[in-house]
């Protein structure tokens, strides 16, 4: 074995590269993913003659409409991530493909699609619309527009990039100019003439979210927000004039022309149709109600296509342009933010849209059995026993009767709050966290007549609730946890608090110990033996954020967004070790556990079941102690003297950094080295300077080391009197 002493480094940087070294490329860590429930919003579609092409979540579906009383699904194709825009030309779909960036399927069998390839942008942009010519594919992401080679369909390249500061809603293509509904920054015009030289002709800015473009003759019908329908003459597209202005209640969002008329969707009025024979002055013909969240509109021959998001796909016979009629609908999903497991059966809340009732009996064949529309903006859901509970913010509580699955029902609403956030419910009592209204606490025998018991307000922002032994654990975002004594709910006794550094956004309890999950900097492990003072003894740092947390036996869950779900083993909390991790294609929003499966909530693209690979212990099944490295600090409390004592048992690349109590970096002694297995010797100073100097207090000096069994994290509390 070899014996090195290391000089102290003292290269600070940033928490962005404080990053677990397999984790980097890497989908997964000791997890398996099991079945999907890829249902979502419906954002985009396209037809020719019956076929019908949209998309609803991660799927592509290929409906044959010849009978619209009768439509025959053809197929139905996951392309993993969430899908934004579509264009189809000649026998290929190409697909806006969330984070996944351009996606392009060939549909030349409708009943047998096939992914041809996925071509990340540049920038790592995320794709909110496509529109394809003969040669080229304009994408337009999130802060940049590209332009990619798409000659060669199995091996498109992108030429070039415009940054456009905000996302693109839609996209209108006219010979070598490009049209961009750029949302706050309004409508851009380009000139493509040279895909490698992007020139910008003209930006409109109307002070409004531009989200819809269509083009006739020289005229440019631009759709915002909240100001309706503006006309620019734009004969002279460096130069472009307005018209006239055309104010429309509601959000008018997507827009396209078809011979001589314009269709508008409008998220509140639906699908509005005006007459643009004189193309400089649009004259109203009508609309069409009762179509809500219309998103998008696509018009082919005789019938318009409006997507609807959560409300799906609605088809509208325009035979008789002034009385246009729905004669078929397809249903979506709305976007998952949670979802609680019981025996084989998924409640899925759907952010804007109701309560899904799932079988995952067979993670491979999930069906949806049961579903109510409540079409609030919820955030987060609890079950127990017969009920389950809705987090609804601006509306309360709803309680649903779930006691036949297939047929959920209302049985009532608690509105006593404002700002419903999440709800922990507990024989017939259920505890809310209830943002500026703080903790509220709520009798439920009687779910048709909720009965608040008591409150207790201590910040404004009251997000995240977890309740055990009559003792409720509330987190506010900016004030961190806040413990109460509930034995008596109408009055409820503040016992102690804890203030992490960061955003607080997920709390669990596991015997005597607490875990707090902040948005910035990591997860804090607290000792609660004394519920007045907790103390923390342990702490978790990595290179992501985590939007929400769950503790299950012996680990800790975390759902970090566009960084999937990480397990932290926390069988011992004063040192928290990752284990596994799984990457999907879209945000992680909630994660829920049951024995060794985890749901995740992952937004518009649905429901992933992945099992973790881990026995329940907390270590790998094929657990070696010898394979683990040793690691100590001697003296401590330390002293300019004091020295960390490494044991590596393999090969390692090796991270070794110091932080202060509240994650904050401090210094870094080892950054990312490969070393042989050996005993190594790091002198905490080596330098008298005060930039390394360190004040009293106490600190954790942090060892990552990746070998062949995968990644070991082992943490030690330094004190400094």
């Amino acid at each position: 074995m070899n014996t090195t002493q290391f000089p102290l480094r003292s290269i600070i940087f940033g928490l962005a590269n404080l990053c677990c070294l397999l984790s980097a490329g890497q989908q997964s860590l000791n997890c398996t993913l099991l079945g999907r429930w890829a249902s979502g919003p419906c954002y985009c579609v396209e037809a020719n003659a019956d076929i019908v092409y949209f998309t609803k979540g991660g799927y592509l579906d290929i409906v044959d409409l010849s009978a619209t009383a009768n439509p025959v699904l053809l197929s139905e194709t996951l392309i993993s991530g969430e899908i934004r825009g579509m264009d189809k030309r000649s026998d290929m779909v190409f697909l806006a493909n969330g984070k996944e960036g351009l996606t392009i399927v060939d549909v030349s069998s409708n009943t047998d699609p096939e992914i041809l390839v996925k071509l990340p942008l540049s920038e790592s942009d995320y794709a909110y619309d496509v529109d394809v010519n003969d040669t080229m594919a304009y994408v337009f992401g999130q802060y940049f527009f590209h332009i990619i080679d798409i000659r060669n369909l199995s091996e498109p390249v992108e030429l070039n990039s415009f940054e456009t500061q905000h996302y693109g809603w839609e996209i209108e293509l006219r010979d070598s100019l490009v049209f961009l509904a750029n949302a706050s920054r309004g409508l851009r015009i380009l000139n493509i003439t040279n895909p490698l030289a992007i020139e910008q002709l003209y930006q409109y800015d109307p002070d409004e979210y531009v989200q819809g473009i269509a083009l006739k003759a020289d005229y440019a019908y631009v759709t915002t927000t909240s100001g309706g329908l503006t006309v620019l003459d734009i004969s002279n597209p460096s130069e472009p004039s307005e018209v006239t202005n055309i104010p429309i209640a509601g959000f008018t969002l997507g827009a396209t022309v078809e011979e001589n008329y314009l269709y508008i969707a409008n998220a509140a009025l639906g699908l509005i149709i005006y007459d643009i024979t004189t193309p400089s002055d649009p004259e109203y013909v009508t609309e069409l109600a009762g179509l809500s969240e219309a998103h998008r509109v696509f018009v082919s021959g005789s019938r318009a296509y409006i997507t609807r998001l959560a409300k799906g796909l609605s088809v509208v016979d325009l035979s008789d342009i002034e009385s246009p009629a729905q004669v078929a609908h397809f249903e979506a999903s709305g976007a998952i933010p949670a979802s609680v497991i019981k025996e084989d059966l998924a409640y899925v809340l759907e952010e804007d849209h109701g309560l899904r009732i799932l079988n995952i009996e067979d993670p491979a064949n999930i069906t949806s059995i049961g579903f109510i529309e409540t079409n609030d903006y919820s955030a987060q859901l609890d079950v127990e026993g017969n009920y389950a509970f809705m987090a609804c913010r601006n509306e309360g509580v709803r309680i649903i009767d779930i006691s036949d699955p297939a047929e959920p029902v209302e049985a009532g609403q608690y509105v006593g709050a404002e700002d419903a956030e999440e709800v922990f419910a507990v024989g017939n009592t259920f505890y809310a966290a209830c943002g500026t209204d703080g903790l509220r606490i709520v009798d439920i025998t009687d779910p048709g007549t909720p009965d608040e018991l008591g409150f207790a307000t201590i910040g404004k922002d009251a997000s995240k609730i977890y309740v055990e032994n009559n003792t409720a654990f509330v987190l506010f975002e900016n004030s961190g946890l806040h413990i109460f004594d509930v034995e008596d709910p109408a009055m409820p006794e503040e016992l102690g608090s804890y203030v992490p550094d960061g955003t607080a956004m997920g709390i669990g309890v596991k015997d005597n110990y607490a875990f707090v999950a902040t948005w910035d900097t990591g997860v804090y492990c607290l000792d609660i033996s004394d519920l007045s003072a907790p103390d923390s003894v342990g702490f978790f740092q990595g290179d992501f954020n985590i939007g929400d947390m769950v503790i299950a036996g012996n680990y800790a869950y975390l759902a970090c967004r566009e960084d999937g779900v990480h397990v932290l083993d926390i069988s011992e909390p004063a040192d928290p070790q990752e284990v596994a991790w799984y990457k999907t294609s879209a945000a992680v929003y909630n994660v829920s556990v049951k024995e060794n499966e985890m749901y995740l909530s992952s937004g518009r693209e649905g429901l992933y079941i992945v099992r973790l690979d881990l026995a329940q212990t907390g270590l790998p099944r094929h657990y070696n102690p010898a394979d683990q490295s040793r690691y100590s600090a001697f003296p401590n409390p330390f002293t300019a003297k004091t020295e960390l004592n490494m044991l590596l048992q393999q090969d390692s690349y090796v991270k070794l950094a110091i932080y202060s109590l509240d994650g904050r970096l401090v210094k870094v002694l080892i950054n990312n080295e490969f070393l042989e297995a050996g005993n190594y010797t790091i002198p905490v100073y080596s330098l008298s300077n005060s930039e390394n100097e360190l004040v009293s207090g106490i600190y954790l000096a942090r060892l990552l080391a990746t070998n062949n069994t995968g990644l070991e994290v082992k943490t030690i509390k330094l004190v400094k009197y």
